[in-house]
């Protein structure tokens, strides 16, 4: 079985009307078949983003970087949040010494 994609991507998005964002690209809202043009004289992917926002924003980039970046940012935030959360313990401890001097 293949595992369902968890982005829709080129054709399987189904807004008549998208915010476009991506390099070499006027970010604006598009017509769907526009936005698609674009991303395929690109040579990219047209990979929906936010797909709660009205219009739906897409950016035009190739799908498996998109995927990648997302496992490099997702990677990053959870050693930072490894590293944040380790504590360290210093203690210093002073000791004073009573001289005495017999004359």
């Amino acid at each position: 079985m293949k595992k369902e994609a968890e982005h829709n991507i080129n054709d399987r998005i189904k807004a008549p009307q998208v915010r476009l964002v991506g390099e070499n690209i006027k970010s604006d809202v598009y017509p769907l078949e526009e936005a698609l043009r674009l991303a395929a004289e690109l040579g990219v992917d047209l990979v929906e983003v936010v797909p709660t926002a009205d219009p739906p924003v897409c950016r035009a980039i190739d799908y498996q970087k998109f995927l990648y970046e997302k496992r490099k940012k997702k990677k990053n935030l959870s050693q930072n949040k490894e590293s944040k959360s380790s504590r360290k313990s210093v203690s210093v401890r002073i000791q004073t010494n009573m001289i005495s001097t017999s004359k």
